[in-house]
């Protein structure tokens, strides 16, 4: 998926250093929010999450995360995804996550 300024890709493992810089740089601020933050600050769980994510993706539960790239520059913004919590219904939550020198700048908005 595409807007004017950002691309909204799947996981993949090609983003997941990218997505790791971003946490790092952000998780002061993301640690208020995000309860998993904590657990995502080292390249192994950064590629143990990113794989779950795949795996979330290519079997349609958990969470269905998309990766928020800037389609100018190709810098890794965050995340957004939706959350299934009831597909019967269904019922779903959209989360997100925008690194921090990003933020403010309608990102989240735009995707």
């Amino acid at each position: 998926m595409e807007t004017n300024r950002l691309k909204l890709l799947p996981p993949s493992m090609e983003h997941q250093p990218l997505m790791l810089e971003a946490i790092l740089e952000s998780q002061d601020e993301l640690a208020v929010y995000l309860p998993w933050v904590p657990n995502a600050l080292t390249e192994a769980e950064s590629i143990e999450n990113t794989q779950q994510a795949i795996n979330n993706f290519e079997n349609f539960e958990g969470e269905l995360r998309y990766s928020i790239i800037e389609k100018s520059t190709k810098r890794f913004l965050g995340a957004i995804g939706l959350i299934i919590r009831d597909k019967t219904i269904p019922y779903f939550e959209i989360g997100y996550w925008m690194r921090s020198s990003s933020v403010g700048n309608g990102f989240i908005s735009e995707a």
